[in-house]
């Protein structure tokens, strides 16, 4: 399972963000059960950054007892450190194939 953030912030406050986003998912990590973060710039032409959070949750088990707390504490982080210049919502994902493509150097 995956839980989707998808963040909108000010550009003004791009320096912040990024040091925020790679500082905050390890305190959050070691109340919740994630295992992986990807953090993607969304490369729409809009006023202001926005950006997707993708936290990979182990099992569907862990998802769903972690997924609320989770929700709340990372809202209160992000309104501690952004206040109203963050716009947020969640989307959870699930997984239904993936595969890893192994790039070859034939010529």
């Amino acid at each position: 399972m995956i839980l989707n953030v998808t963040v909108h912030i000010e550009s003004h406050l791009e320096g912040q963000w990024l040091i925020w986003v790679k500082k905050i998912p390890a305190d959050l990590q070691r109340d919740f059960c994630f295992s992986k973060l990807v953090v993607s710039e969304v490369m729409a032409k809009e006023e202001g950054l926005t950006y997707a959070l993708q936290f990979f949750f182990v099992s569907k088990n862990d998802y769903q007892n972690h997924a609320k707390g989770f929700k709340t504490a990372f809202v209160n982080c992000l309104a501690d450190e952004f206040g109203a210049a963050a716009l947020y919502f969640f989307t959870p994902l699930k997984i239904i194939y993936q595969k890893k493509f192994n790039k070859s150097n034939d010529s």
